[in-house]
């Protein structure tokens, strides 16, 4: 093709991309998080309005209702700056220049006038570095280069949010652009002439050097670490003895960026906007109520937060991660970077000014993920390396001579095989951020362990955090749920997570509960590997000893993996009508009183005893941890050092008792129907009249032979299915109990009725039962008998909140009286004094 027609091609090419960019700035609606925009994006957004209407960065209650209009929600996350000596005035905590340039036509176009922005200076960007690369390539090839560049990168996601990493990289790559296109500094045409027009005579000599010092200037005022790129150019003509010209730059650069810090002391009081008194107001903010103000709340930005934390093995660490790691990686997320610097070491003619820019552009990647190593890609809601985007242009003019498309074509494959989800549907990726990354090729890819607080999928509250005793687990795809003490994996699945504790795991207790179907569990774990074979609705327990963590800072991280082979839906089994696909579900334990419980139950009685001792000895007054210890004495064949315990546990059961009921009395103190009965004997027993309960169905029925002549009814036809009876929801200290419902059921000829009874620990948002009854109708004599009394023990390895519930599973006629709480050490402690006496009987003959 020739010139001139290539030179038309691209330009309608361009004109093309223009107008598309413009169409979707200007008709995407409400861009791009429900229920509303979030910390940076709220601010920026809310700042440019303020400045639309008000011509300032002050936040007030006109800016708050204004915003309201559009964002039901408020501006959540919002961050905020109090003037140094009065706090009743508050503005917005970011740098204005982004939110300046969007409010000039906010008026007009509302909010999408700073997605214009994004799409305006992107477009830019490829039209200015399609004239950068014209000067050594064809039309045709400068416009692929140029375009696949920013297109087929994660860059251009950033088009659709209200964020000024575009708009900054923009002012990056102005400052570069304007210092290298002049041959005096650029490496040389290899004859080939530059691109003539406009652009070719924009600026000369020291004006054009300037210019691109003052662009730098606000691209720094943006984001201070942007400093690096006037390095370069200082470096650059001072090697090439020019001290003076380099002078005259850097006190321009100075110059420049000292006024936009002026101006923002101006403007809001404060010279930096990420200093002085800054909170961020996550769903309360001042003047969403009269009395909401800045002091209202303590919340404080995680700028505030931020520590050094410099290791060599972490920062090497890092370094792997941001070009490798599996929601970080460079090589991903920005390919055609790595392109560039490919096709920069195969330029023979490299030239002193590129290799300056290369150094000063890794120098940028080792500043960021030294000074805040555990958010180096800028946050959980982020798509890629968010914080390196500034840079990204940088590598942009390493650039010169192309003269194979193999480059572009791996880079379309790249694009491809890694961003096809993402560039196909950026809002939808803005929206779940980490989706993307919980699929085939990704999770293959090394996950970042360093970053485990500020993951993407950390956007989902159930994936982020989640509390269990001991240590706490940041699920990193979608094929698990949280429920009970552990949490469900998909069938046919494998669930990634990464579980953070405190301290060093020595000994990691694992209960794997199946589903219905039979299945084959793979269970990785600090890098222990185990296969198992489960039945139908089996359980089985195992520890890993020693599994190797990752040591960061004050915590240690454990890779989990865990994966089922089969699983069931219990809408579809004839159970719950429940639609979600279960595998197997998994709890971890590091409690030492749980793994003795394990080694007991596994008759490996030298272990148990090992972990009982130890517990005693930091909780020497506590009866179940001496009942257990005795029971483990026992079966390991040593009956007169159990009898000694069991002795020391009758002295320690009356104080327990008098606590235990202190206790409920004083948690029960406002409560009707509940109290103590048989108080002359020495085990307390508990009563919680059923219709004092809580329910969510049934009625209290007036029944003269009940307890308290009222029961909890449930009438067939006349009440929906649902709870009984639940509650009382009661602190119990760990130890032996027993719940004893009493319950009459009437049921007809042909009823086929159902109820649970359990009893249930509470961990909050969590419950899981700690024992259960199911009571069929047909399972019951037809004739009614009267009241029938259930029994239900249950051991607490721990201080628990308890409840007791009767849930109706199918339409059955049922009266519950009450719910009577006993603990139950004196029954198991005479039957293990009998079992002790015998051992003795055994060895004497």
């Amino acid at each position: 093709m020739k010139k001139e027609g290539a030179n038309q091609v691209v330009l309608i090419l361009l004109l093309v991309l223009l107008v598309l960019f413009i169409g979707l700035a200007l008709t995407t609606h409400k861009a791009h998080f429900v229920p509303a925009p979030y910390a940076d994006e709220s601010t920026y957004r809310a700042a440019a309005e303020s400045l639309a209407y008000d011509l300032d960065l002050q936040y007030t209650r006109d800016d708050l209702i204004r915003y309201s209009e559009t964002w039901p929600p408020g501006p959540l996350g919002i961050l905020l700056q109090a003037a140094p000596d009065d706090h009743s005035k508050l503005y917005y905590a970011k740098p204005f220049i982004y939110p300046l340039v969007g409010a000039i036509l906010f008026r007009l176009l509302g909010e999408n006038s700073l997605l214009l922005v994004n799409f305006l200076c992107f477009f830019l960007m490829i039209y200015l570095g399609y004239h950068f690369l014209l000067r050594r390539n064809e039309p045709l090839m400068a416009f692929l280069m140029a375009g696949g560049y920013f297109l087929l990168s994660v860059f251009f996601v950033y088009n659709f949010w209200f964020h000024p990493e575009i708009f900054t990289a923009f002012l990056v790559f102005m400052g570069l652009f304007l210092w290298l296109r002049e041959p005096s500094v650029a490496i040389k045409d290899e004859g080939k002439p530059s691109s003539p027009g406009l652009l070719a005579s924009l600026v000369v000599g020291e004006r054009k050097d300037f210019l691109a010092a003052t662009f730098l200037a606000m691209a720094t005022f943006s984001k201070v670490i942007n400093v690096v790129f006037i390095g370069p150019l200082l470096i650059t003509y001072a090697l090439k003895g020019r001290f003076w010209q380099a002078f005259k730059i850097g006190v321009v650069f100075l110059v420049l960026l000292g006024i936009l810090f002026f101006i923002s002391y101006l403007f809001t009081g404060n010279f930096n906007p990420y200093g002085g008194e800054r909170k961020r107001f996550v769903t309360q903010y001042p003047f969403k109520y009269p009395n909401y103000t800045f002091d209202s709340f303590a919340s404080v930005t995680s700028t505030a937060k931020s520590e050094l934390i410099f290791a060599f093995e972490v920062m090497f660490r890092n370094l792997f991660y941001f070009f490798f790691g599996r929601f970080t990686g460079f090589l991903y997320y920005l390919f055609p970077g790595v392109l560039a610097i490919f096709y920069f070491m195969l330029n023979k003619n490299k030239g002193g000014a590129k290799i300056s820019l290369l150094c000063f552009a890794f120098l940028y990647i080792l500043i960021t993920i030294v000074m805040i190593p555990t958010n180096y890609h800028g946050g959980g809601g982020c798509i890629g390396n968010r914080y390196f985007l500034t840079a990204y242009p940088a590598f942009f003019f390493l650039i010169g001579r192309v003269k194979e498309k193999k480059g572009l074509l791996i880079a379309l494959g790249m694009a491809a095989v890694f961003l096809s989800p993402v560039l196909v549907n950026p809002l939808i990726a803005s929206f779940r951020p980490g989706i993307h990354a919980t699929k085939f090729p990704y999770t293959a890819l090394p996950l970042e362990l360093t970053l485990t607080e500020s993951l993407p999928t950390n956007v989902d509250p159930s994936r982020f955090g989640i509390r269990f005793p001991g240590y706490l687990m940041y699920f990193v795809d979608y094929n698990s749920w949280v429920e009970g003490s552990g949490f469900w994996v998909k069938g046919r699945a494998r669930a990634e997570a990464i579980c953070k504790t405190r301290d060093k795991i020595s000994s990691l207790l694992v209960k794997l509960s199946n589903g219905r179907a039979e299945n084959e569990v793979e269970l990785f774990f600090g890098g222990q590997r185990v296969k198992l074979s489960l039945k139908s609705s089996e359980t089985k327990k195992l520890v890993l000893d020693n599994p190797l963590p990752f040591v960061f800072r004050d915590a240690l991280y454990y890779r989990v993996k865990i994966g089922s082979l089969s699983g069931y839906i219990p809408r579809f089994g004839g159970e719950k009508d429940d639609n979600r696909f279960y595998g197997c579900h998994i709890s971890f334990s590091i409690d030492e009183t749980e793994l003795a419980q394990y080694y007991a139950e596994s008759q490996q009685w030298e272990r148990a005893l090992l972990y009982w001792r130890k517990e005693l000895r930091l909780h020497p007054q506590d009866p179940f941890l001496v009942l257990n210890l005795a029971k483990s004495l026992l079966n390991s064949g040593n009956p007169l050092r159990a009898e000694e315990y069991l002795e020391r546990l009758g002295v320690m059961l009356s104080s327990f008792y008098k606590r235990l009921e202190q206790s409920i009395a004083q948690q029960t103190d406002s409560f009707q129907g509940v109290y103590r009965i048989d108080t002359e004997a020495t085990r307390p027993t508990f009563r919680f009249e059923a219709e004092a309960l809580l329910h969510n169905t049934g009625n209290v029925l007036q029944v003269e032979e009940s307890s308290g002549g009222k029961v909890a009814n449930y009438k067939p036809g006349a009440h929906q299915l649902g709870h009984l009876v639940y509650g009382p929801f009661i602190k119990l200290p760990r130890g032996e109990y027993v719940a004893k419902f009493r319950i009459k059921i009437v049921k007809g000829k042909e009823e086929k009725g159902e109820i649970l009874i359990d009893v249930n620990a509470i961990k909050q948002p969590r419950q899981y039962r700690l024992n259960s009854k199911l009571i069929k109708a047909r399972e019951l004599p037809l004739a009614s008998e009267g009241f029938q009394e259930y029994e239900l023990p249950f051991s607490l390895y721990r201080e628990t909140t308890v409840e007791f519930r009767v849930e109706v599973l199918s339409p059955l006629a049922t009266w519950v009286d009450y719910i009577d709480l006993s603990p139950n050490y004196d029954f198991v402690v005479n039957s293990l004094l009998k079992a002790c006496a015998n051992k003795k009987g055994e060895a004497s003959n």
